[in-house]
């Protein structure tokens, strides 16, 4: 039986259909039927290409706070996405709904130049919209719950 929610789906229509496929709805069916169309992303193909490595190869903090995030959308109606392309840049976690980004930051965050291009990336996150939640893997260790609590503050829920 079909939700009247929308289906949380991109359509990507071509301009025109290839022989022997279907042509992609219409936006006007496609609301009809609960697609959500969208129009094509214009990430560059080396931003996905590091933003799956570094999905692959997730730090143990980045790894524990997701278990933890991935819950949200069943737990809050928070979609959350874990390293994704905005703009020129990575971002660790996305909640593009509360415009915000969250980051995991290791040992190397903490040396001047890191800490320099941190600061010109959370500017750039700001101009664009986001706001930037920073937390250390030492936190995300001591007080891991306070950082899930945080992180539920900032986008209202608590």
């Amino acid at each position: 039986m079909m939700s009247e929610a929308l289906i949380d789906v991109a359509v990507y229509a071509p301009r025109l259909p290839l022989e022997g496929r279907q042509a992609m709805p219409s936006a006007a069916q496609a609301s009809r039927v609960g697609v959500m169309m969208m129009a094509p992303s214009v990430v560059s193909r080396t931003m996905i290409s590091r933003a799956r490595g570094l999905r692959k190869n997730m730090t143990l903090g980045e790894a524990r706070l997701w278990s933890e995030l991935r819950q949200f959308r069943r737990r809050h109606g928070l979609h959350v996405r874990k390293q994704v392309p905005i703009g020129p840049y990575v971002a660790d976690f996305a909640i593009q709904s509360a415009r915000l980004i969250v980051e995991v930051d290791g040992e190397h965050h903490f040396q001047p130049a890191q800490m320099k291009r941190d600061s010109a990336r959370d500017a750039w996150l700001r101009d664009a919209g986001y706001r930037v939640l920073r937390f250390t893997t030492g936190e995300l260790e001591e007080t891991f719950e306070g950082c899930v609590e945080e992180i539920l503050r900032e986008v209202g829920v608590q």
